[in-house]
Parts: structure tokens; C-alpha cells; sequence
């Protein structure tokens, strides 16, 4: 299993509600045309004060290093590299994006 975590903040002048209805509505499928299902795409969406680092902490785990391999291919062609900066530029703030694959580690 491969996970890996991303940290993104809403661009600037967008509210949270817009930042979460884009993120579900546009983003999210549109990510998953490129790169197929993983085996989780869990997006934590942080409440609060409007004044915050980042507003979603999202999740996504591979089941296996292949399914991880092929989706990092697809996101690596330059076609697909210019569409997601587009997608991006809609509803995240430049530089803002924090990516990081890591180990879990559950009790059971």
C-alpha cells in the first residue's frame, strides 16, 4: 500500500464553500479521468477560522506500487501536466500545495 498526503490552501477571494464545491464537483473527477480509482481518495476538509494554512488535507492510497506507478505516469505526460496547472489555477493559491507519500501505520 502507498499513501500519500496532500496539503492544499483555497486560492485567494474564494470562500470555503466554493473552494469545497469546486474541489468535488470539478477537481476531483477530473483527476480521477487521468488517473484512474485508487484504492482511497479521502479528502479531510479543515473547519474553522476562514484565516488558515490549508483547507483540505487529502489522502489518496494505491493498493499496490503499480497502481501507484501507473498513476504517477499519467500524471507525468505533458498534456495531462498542463490540464491539472489549469484545473489548479481555478481554486488553489500558487505555491500553496504540499505533497508527501508516507508509511502507515494503523492499530487495529
Amino acid at each position: 500500500m502507498i499513501k500519500q498526503i496532500f496539503l492544499m490552501k483555497r486560492r485567494a477571494g474564494m470562500t470555503p464553500a466554493e473552494f469545497r464545491d469546486y474541489y468535488e464537483n470539478r477537481h476531483a473527477p477530473f483527476m480521477l479521468s487521468l488517473s484512474g480509482r485508487p484504492a482511497v481518495y479521502r479528502r479531510n476538509y479543515v473547519t474553522g477560522p476562514d484565516e488558515r494554512d490549508y483547507d483540505v488535507v487529502t489522502e489518496i492510497v494505491y493498493a499496490t506500487q503499480a497502481d501507484f506507478a501507473a498513476a504517477q505516469a499519467a500524471m507525468a505526460d505533458p498534456e495531462n501536466a498542463r490540464r491539472m496547472a489549469e484545473d489548479q489555477a481555478r481554486f488553489l493559491e500558487p505555491g500553496s500545495v504540499r505533497a508527501f507519500t508516507v508509511d502507515c501505520v494503523e492499530d487495529a
